[in-house]
């Protein structure tokens, strides 16, 4: 349905790289807010295509490490695990804390993530968190340290968005 390739080889602007995932995300149904120009937005739409890579086509692995770049180029706080897991994290206090793996070393940003990770999976609750802010609130909450929850177990961020979602 995306040619994930030709929809990438225009622009590398982190703005248009945003604007572009968020047009593929949204021609399989998952609604994008507009201002994907905005830090907190672009971690959320990476974090969507990477779930979208997972769940609707594969081809999203093809921008996922652009998308990713270009939320730090827009200001998100991003670094790898100290703990040389290969695992990228990107943050914004709106947002909180979004973790991805990059097994062919795509992802060029560069910096040190020092925190642990939260122990809270927020991947298949990408959609939710892009379009849901009662949802987005609890995963910031409980993801990023001085959050409101933060230190919840999984099973407990588990039950709340069971009741969101009621």
């Amino acid at each position: 349905m995306v040619d994930f390739n030709e929809l990438m080889a225009h622009d590398d602007a982190p703005e248009m790289v945003v604007s572009l995932a968020a047009y593929a995300l949204e021609q399989y149904g998952v609604k994008v807010p507009s201002s994907t120009w905005e830090p907190s937005t672009a971690l959320m739409v990476a974090e969507a295509v990477n779930l979208a890579a997972k769940t609707i086509d594969d081809g999203f692995y093809a921008i996922k490490h652009r998308v990713i770049d270009a939320a730090v180029a827009l200001g998100c706080t991003g670094g790898w695990g100290s703990d040389g897991d290969g695992v990228f994290y990107l943050h914004h206090p709106d947002v909180g804390v979004a973790c991805f793996h990059d097994p062919f070393d795509e992802i060029k940003s560069k910096g040190r993530w020092f925190e642990p990770w939260s122990g809270i999976p927020r991947q298949n609750a990408a959609f939710q968190i892009l379009g849901m802010p009662a949802v987005r609130r609890l995963y910031r909450e409980a993801t990023q340290r001085g959050g409101a929850v933060f230190g919840i177990k999984a099973g407990a961020v588990n039950r709340a968005m069971e009741k969101i979602m009621a």
